[in-house]
């Protein structure tokens, strides 16, 4: 058939008025054995791009297994969940707007994990599978926010549904069926509009007519009006860019607008395409243009559509046209038709709020998952154990999540499981998981500690319900810190009951009233009476010493000695501020003029001396020193150090914790160590190392470091 008779067979641009409709009529006999079915965008694109891959998908019904792009998986994956979240094809209809987003992300996350890493040739955009599942997860999360759907409000007609027509425009008939699956096809006023999800590493030139999308567009619009019997009124393609802008301050997704009434020219450049490609394939030397590398703005396309490359399809329209060249003809025709930069439809605001996701109908573990995912961090729920104090939430991360970033989304997961105190485990030590710890709305306390065994204490109940002990003798020492109302007075009077009678306690309690009343072998409230107590203490353990090197002994095996310390910074202040008395004898020595001795004279001073000048002080006395106390800081110290082998464990108790008072070689003496809440993270950091006891619940809730184990274990203490 010559190109002039497919021509006639071949409609002019089509009117919105006129009527389009899916005809049954059989086509001319020059079509009875044409080399393909039907027509869909993808294969009139293929063909004019790879006419060889075109004969052997579409003519030959052939297909390489090759690997696809990784961007391509990423779309297709994407598409699914689209089509999951309207409830299109096999997926079942949302019930509301929560099911509908979480059965999208979930079939995106079903479809990617089918897909075998050795079908997917990465590339530098997504180098990996972490980064094909982060990269999805942003992109289906924003992508849902930025558009508004509304499974609820909106009326769908049609999702992803497989359209096949044989057209006729105006009582003719296009003899090639048209196949297309348009993504969603609503009712909006009225109108019907077509949308189109295209998920891209950057957005197309607004300012390039994009033949592909006018071919796409004219074969929706002919499908669509067949099967429904209305012609629509736009197509809007939806470009959603899966790498995150670096102005933060942008939206992710650009919608190019076709309305049909305002372009007729689409469907002239539809028809000529149309009819080249076709009797290209009748076997005609036929020129088919690559519409993926055509179209200079307005003038390659009102030349393709003119049919100026064919010598006598120019002379006529220049003839018609009154003019003696191509320019002439071309400027005539581009003033009539205004302006063709009608692809993107205005956004009447910039900054559109992004649509807020629906977490009143989840569950808690719901909720962590999707507020991940909203992030790119992909992770599937395994289980979760209820505790007294909080729920941890346990979770199987994808492949590549690194630990680090979890951590940073405490305030987002409080902020969906409307909780304040969330504490991260990137991962649970000892297991592949990683845990959200949730404070619990109810929540229950352990009661009386059960009696001590020994030294071995009770500490607390961890999230199992078990009650943990710590062994004081190889603790060997107990450093205890908490802010007011953390529970650290009921939580250190709960150890001293528990222990009883098992060990001789020297209490030293500087507030005069947290630790009164306790059975004890000495008790001090004042800085002095501390100070004298905690030389006393030094006496007894140098006394053991040495009964201890007598014996042949290497460690106390008589009474232990357990001693407390309380508001331990405190003390340290407050020593510093307070005098430091002792007598000593000084000789004084009276010569005569000559040099020669008269007399020599005794007396006695009593000196006033801060603590921090003690050591130069006794440096200073020629004399018998009584009556020294030295630093507090430095006796507990000397304590800590040596104090184990001769039966001597302490427990240090503070409030406001600093680098100055915890010093390292405090804490390298006191390796066992309790944290209830503090008041800052950097008080977290000084007494455990890391942050998180910021986050504690208060009244006994408290993370525990132990001698034989850098992990922290979370325990709600006992009552006293």
């Amino acid at each position: 058939m010559k190109t002039k008779t497919i021509k006639k067979v071949l409609a002019k641009a089509p009117k919105l008025t006129h009527r389009v409709e899916s005809s049954k009529a059989k086509p001319p006999k020059e079509f009875e054995t044409f080399p393909v079915e039907h027509y869909s965008y993808s294969s009139m694109a293929l063909f004019a791009s790879d006419p060889f891959m075109f004969k052997i998908r579409y003519i030959n019904g052939d297909s390489f297994e090759t690997t696809s792009k990784a961007t391509n998986v990423l779309g297709r994956a994407l598409h699914t969940c689209m089509q999951a979240y309207f409830g299109g094809g096999n997926f079942a209809t949302p019930m509301d707007e929560a099911e509908a987003i979480k059965c999208g992300y979930t079939a995106g996350v079903n479809f990617l994990t089918a897909f075998t890493d050795g079908l997917i040739e990465w590339m530098k955009t997504i180098p990996n599978r972490a980064n094909l599942d982060e990269r999805y997860a942003f992109a289906y999360y924003t992508y849902i926010k930025e558009m508004g759907y509304d499974v609820t409000k909106q009326t769908l007609l049609l999702c992803e549904k497989k359209l096949k027509h044989r057209v006729s425009v105006n009582g003719r008939l296009l003899p090639i069926p048209l196949v297309a699956k348009p993504d969603l096809v609503f009712e909006e006023d009225g109108e019907i509009v077509i949308d189109d999800h295209k998920f891209v590493a950057k957005w197309s030139n607004e300012d390039t007519i994009d033949g592909a999308k006018l071919i796409q567009a004219a074969v929706a619009y002919f499908v669509v009006a067949a099967e429904l019997g209305r012609a629509p009124t736009k197509m809007r393609f939806h470009e959603m860019k899966i790498v995150k802008n670096e102005d933060k301050t942008l939206r992710q997704v650009k919608t190019f607008v076709i309305n049909y009434a305002e372009l007729p020219l689409l469907f002239d450049f539809f028809f000529r395409f149309y009819d080249d490609i076709t009797n290209a394939m009748l076997g005609h030397q036929v020129f088919v243009p690559n519409i993926h590398a055509i179209f200079d703005k307005e003038v390659s396309l009102l030349a393709y559509i003119h049919r100026l490359d064919v010598t006598e399809e120019k002379a006529k329209q220049l003839k018609k046209a009154k003019v003696d060249t191509i320019t002439d003809f071309l400027r005539r025709k581009i003033v009539r038709t205004k302006s063709l930069k009608q692809f993107e439809e205005t956004i009447a605001k910039k900054f559109i709020s992004a649509k807020t996701l629906n977490y009143s109908t989840m569950t808690t573990e719901e909720r962590i998952k999707m507020k991940l995912g909203e992030h790119g961090i992909v992770v599937d729920f395994d289980s979760k154990v209820v505790g007294p104090t909080v729920t941890l939430y346990r979770y199987e991360p994808s492949v590549g999540v690194k630990m680090s970033r979890v951590e940073t989304f405490a305030k987002d997961i409080e902020l969906v499981t409307a909780s304040t105190g969330v504490r991260i485990l990137a991962p649970i030590p000892g297991t592949d998981l990683i845990g959200f710890e949730v404070p619990n709305k109810d929540r229950t306390f352990a009661g009386t500690a059960p009696h001590a065994q020994n030294l071995r204490i009770p500490v607390g109940v961890d999230i199992q319900g078990q009650t943990r002990y710590i062994e004081l003798r190889e603790a060997p020492h107990l450093l205890v810190a908490g802010t007011s109302g953390s529970g650290k007075s009921v939580t250190l009077n709960s150890i001293l009951a528990a222990i009883g009678g098992t060990a001789d306690l020297w209490l030293m309690d500087p507030k005069q009233v947290e630790l009164s009343g306790i059975p004890c072998e000495r008790y001090a409230d004042s800085i002095m009476g501390i100070m004298r107590t905690l030389k006393d203490l030094t006496a007894v353990m140098e006394d053991r010493y040495t009964a201890m090197k007598k014996s042949g002994e290497k460690t106390w095996t008589g009474t232990p000695i357990v001693a407390v310390v309380d508001e331990y910074a405190d003390l340290v202040m407050q020593s510093e501020e307070e005098v430091v008395h002792w007598e000593f004898c000084e000789k004084h020595k009276e010569v005569d003029r000559n040099g020669a001795l008269t007399k020599i004279m005794t007396t006695k001073r009593r000196l006033r001396v801060k603590e921090q000048d003690i050591q130069d002080a006794i440096m200073a006395c020629v004399g018998c020193v009584k009556h020294v106390y030295p630093p507090a800081a430095e006796t507990v110290q000397r304590l800590a150090q040596k104090g184990r082998a001769a039966g001597i464990h302490m427990i240090v108790a503070t409030q406001r914790p600093s680098v100055d008072v915890i010093t390292g070689v405090i804490k390298a003496n006191f390796p066992t160590r309790i944290a209830l809440r503090t008041a800052s993270a950097t008080d977290s950091e000084v007494i455990l190392g890391v942050k998180g006891a910021e986050k504690l619940c208060g009244k006994g809730d408290m993370l525990l470091m132990t001698s034989d184990s850098p992990d922290l274990v979370r325990l709600q203490g006992f009552n006293a």
